[in-house]
């Protein structure tokens, strides 16, 4: 279970950071509602690395603690620091939020009902909100 909460926080710590970024330097006709739509996004994804690190210490486990450590461990890339327009932004969102989707049902699939599942199933709910949101939005 700890292996793969911090596969999970580690993929939501590079995610964070990489809404962070793209916070700093979406450009276009519609960057007022897409900074606020990530702005948003960078708290929510906080709480949840603060959720799944603290399932892992529930658990007698470590989260991991560095940013080497998740970008060792993630799946998700970072972005580097250039400017994006919101259509580039939600089509490489839409592929993060599938895979942290996608681990947090493995997640809650592999454990019989427990506080780590009420969580990741409490993220799968809102992220698959959000999905649908930027999916809307490149239409």
């Amino acid at each position: 279970m700890i292996e793969k909460l911090n596969k999970l926080l580690a993929d939501l710590t590079v995610l964070q950071n990489k809404v962070h970024t793209f916070h700093y330097n979406i450009v276009g006709i519609d960057f007022h509602p897409t900074h606020l739509f990530l702005d948003e996004q960078y708290n929510q994804i906080f709480g949840y690395c603060d959720g799944v690190a603290e399932q892992i210490k529930i658990n007698d486990g470590y989260p991991i603690g560095t940013l080497k450590e998740a970008i060792d461990l993630s799946t998700i890339e970072e972005a580097e620091a250039r400017d994006y327009n919101s259509k580039e932004i939600y089509i490489t969102l839409i592929k993060d939020y599938e895979t942290v989707i996608s681990e947090c049902i493995e997640i809650s699939r592999d454990y019989e009902p427990s506080s780590e599942q009420i969580f990741v199933d409490n993220i799968i709910e809102e992220l698959s909100v959000k999905l649908w949101f930027m999916k809307a939005s490149i239409k």
